[in-house]
């Protein structure tokens, strides 16, 4: 999922399955609107980067005029649907921006992060952005 910087990160929740399969899914608020993206990601091998991993991502919208409680109300009853086939699962809370995203990311193990300039992203990914949602 692509952030602006007045996007409103409700959160991500991550979900693992034995065979390191894993599932991922974000929530913000754009322009009073929710916004959703889940992938699924089926591992091919253990490369963080560049790796020949299957990725699969869908986006959807929320109701405007459901509250944030609602929100995570439902995002809940999904996520238990989904650990039932990737039992390893948490919810990190953000309720913040961008900065406070990739702060609270950072921390955690299985969220990779690389910073490089945009000459060498343009290099590496062209002007549009990643291959197959890799970034």
């Amino acid at each position: 999922m692509e952030f602006t910087v007045d996007d409103y990160i409700l959160g991500m929740w991550f979900a693992e399955a034995p065979n390191g399969d894993n599932w991922q899914m974000t929530i913000i608020k754009r322009d009073g609107k929710w916004l959703g993206e889940y992938r699924f990601r089926y591992k091919k091998d253990d490369k963080v980067w560049h790796s020949n991993d299957r990725k699969s991502f869908y986006n959807f919208k929320i109701p405007e005029e459901e509250t944030e409680e609602e929100v995570l109300k439902k995002m809940e009853v999904f996520f238990d649907v989904i650990k039932i086939q990737y039992p390893r699962g948490e919810f990190i809370s953000i309720k913040g921006d961008f900065n406070k995203f990739i702060f609270r990311m950072a921390q955690e193990p299985w969220f990779n992060i690389k910073k490089i300039s945009q000459e060498d992203f343009e290099k590496e990914y062209g002007k549009e952005g990643g291959q197959d949602g890799e970034i």
